[in-house]
């Protein structure tokens, strides 16, 4: 390793990124993106850029916490959700006292994967005509991701993957941008949270976990393996008894070596069978 890299890693561990949780392969590309977009000839070069710019550092640190998001990401992951997984927590709960469906977003990044979750919960016990209610709890490391997300404000182009009726029926339209509606503000409790620290297990607000599903897609992938027990640490410690644990589809891999997971083919996603 050179001399040159290694004073930027050590002024990142200087401002709180901790280089050695990031996957080396993953990291490395991320910096010389950076420094190409800065036009900086070399290392020494772009570690001058960051002593002397601090709007550079927190672009690294953007595109290293990856806050990329789509509505309805993975087609075949909403599709077996709609179809098979909710409706079998809406059964579940509707034998129970405790009618709630409780969710985490753990990187929800400005805020699609939240409403979207929210707005498959929302059609779903709509048609299924009982008293189940739920809550999203979602997460970020990025304070202005979270800002962002709780404004739930996005351009034509972030709708794309949504239906004209669901656009209708759960946005207002203005000035070509698509307002999340209140009823699906109501039930998501945005709020800043650590998912590879080692301290908190899961979200404040939340106060005890107890979630029938955690979104956990596209973050293992970027980060080593002692950071994906961590997090998924913090996963099932959190989860209810035969609960769902989603995950990109980069990911499978990594989960399918995990213990009391089951993966339900051809989806990412989960079923966690712990015994809590």
């Amino acid at each position: 390793m050179s001399v040159e890299l290694i004073n930027i890693i050590e002024f990142l561990r200087l401002h709180q990124i901790e280089i050695q949780h990031f996957d080396e392969k993953f990291f490395i590309k991320t910096l010389e993106k950076r420094i190409s977009s800065t036009e900086a000839k070399s290392y020494d070069d772009y570690y001058n850029i960051l002593l002397s710019n601090t709007k550079e550092l927190t672009e690294l640190q953007k595109t290293l916490y990856i806050n990329y998001s789509e509505f309805f990401r993975n087609s075949l992951t909403f599709s077996f959700l709609e179809q098979i997984i909710i409706p079998e927590i809406i059964r579940k709960k509707q034998l129970k006292k405790n009618k709630e469906i409780r969710v985490w977003s753990m990187a929800t990044a400005n805020g699609q994967e939240a409403y979207s979750i929210a707005i498959l919960l929302d059609e779903i016990i709509s048609k299924s005509n009982t008293d189940i209610s739920y809550r999203i709890f979602a997460t970020d490391i990025i304070k202005e991701e979270i800002e962002s997300a709780k404004k739930g404000i996005y351009n034509t182009e972030d709708v794309e993957n949504i239906s004209l009726k669901r656009l209708n029926s759960y946005f207002e339209k203005k000035n070509n941008q698509y307002i999340a509606s209140a009823k699906l503000k109501n039930n998501i409790y945005f709020s800043l949270f650590d998912v590879i620290s080692d301290q908190m297990l899961c979200p404040e607000a939340s106060i005890f976990g107890d979630f029938d599903l955690i979104f956990c897609s596209n973050i293992l992938f970027y980060y080593n393996s002692h950071i994906h027990n961590i997090i998924l640490n913090k996963a099932i410690n959190c989860i209810s008894s035969n609960a769902y644990l989603i995950t990109g589809e980069a990911e499978k891999e990594i989960l399918k070596k995990s213990g009391g997971l089951i993966n339900l083919f051809p989806s990412a996603i989960f079923r966690v069978n712990n015994t809590k």
